[in-house]
């Protein structure tokens, strides 16, 4: 696994209880603070096929957890048979065939057009400048279980040099039965927020408005801190680069173009989330 990030600064965002003038632009895998955890030639080669389907990961609050909305339990439980009724939803392998998520076909694989780091995956739906990510890193175990996924989504926005970075909403801790290892559980937290950034290496005059989702599934027996991140466009400046593709302007409404929205995409990847090879995390593991 890779070295744990260098804590960022705490000014990043500041939480708030509605939605701000900001909205999003597609995002570029963010370059690593870390050495990667492996190789790609040295994954598990593991196709995935209908007939070795996962089984939904179950998320049950924690003990220590305290109220959940219905927006959270919706992440957790109430996802997976959409995979098995929509035919632009499939299984899809990351990791070399090492963990499995669902999301729908539109989001194409980057790393057939541009190097990502190993500790990534990524997926952009170009038509819509919406993408997906998942990514791998040392456990950081200074940062608290509460308000982790925060505390990702706040470094996120130092990494991306943001604007008007705002936190929309935020879970409590959740435990995810799904991802045992050794008899022990995932736990996982969850955050929203949004944030003006500009794609690629474009200046601030270039900045679009992005909605982010991110989750962060912490797997302590592995030491290792996962994040599953979608970004949804809001607003794209005439400026940006994506304005050529996409169009400058207020984003359409996914649901008005017969998409699945960026919320319910989110929703799906973490709800199906599973490790099919544990040896992924290391040796010996």
């Amino acid at each position: 696994m890779s070295q744990p990030r260098v804590e960022s600064p705490s000014s990043g965002l500041s939480p708030v209880a509605s939605p701000t003038q900001f909205a999003a632009e597609t995002h570029n895998p963010r370059p690593s603070q870390t050495a990667p955890p492996y190789a790609r030639d040295q994954l598990p080669s593991k196709p995935l096929t209908r007939a070795t389907e996962p089984g939904p990961t179950h998320f049950a609050p924690s003990s220590k957890a305290g109220p959940t909305t219905a927006l959270q339990a919706q992440i957790y439980n109430e996802m997976w048979p959409i995979a098995r009724v929509r035919p632009d939803i499939n299984f899809r392998s990351l990791f070399g065939g090492a963990i499995v998520s669902t999301f729908p076909i539109r989001f194409e694989d980057v790393s057939n057009v541009r190097q990502v780091p190993d500790h990534q995956e990524a997926f952009v739906d170009p038509t819509r400048d919406e993408s997906l990510m998942f990514e791998l890193l040392d456990l950081k175990t200074d940062v608290a279980d509460h308000g982790s996924a925060t505390w990702f989504l706040q470094d996120l926005a130092n990494e991306q040099d943001a604007e008007g970075a705002v936190v929309l909403e935020q879970s409590e801790v959740f435990q995810a039965d799904g991802l045992r290892f050794r008899n022990n559980p995932g736990i996982i937290t969850t955050a929203v927020g949004q944030m003006a950034i500009s794609k690629g290496r474009q200046g601030r005059d270039a900045q679009n408005i992005v909605k982010v989702y991110l989750a962060n599934l912490r797997l302590k027996d592995v030491t290792t801190d996962v994040l599953i991140i979608g970004y949804e466009t809001l607003l794209i400046n005439p400026l940006s680069e994506s304005a050529a593709t996409v169009g400058a302007g207020l984003a359409v409404p996914a649901a008005q173009t017969g998409r699945m929205p960026m919320s319910e995409v989110f929703k799906n990847a973490v709800q199906s989330f599973k490790v099919n090879d544990w040896s992924l995390f290391g040796a010996g593991v």
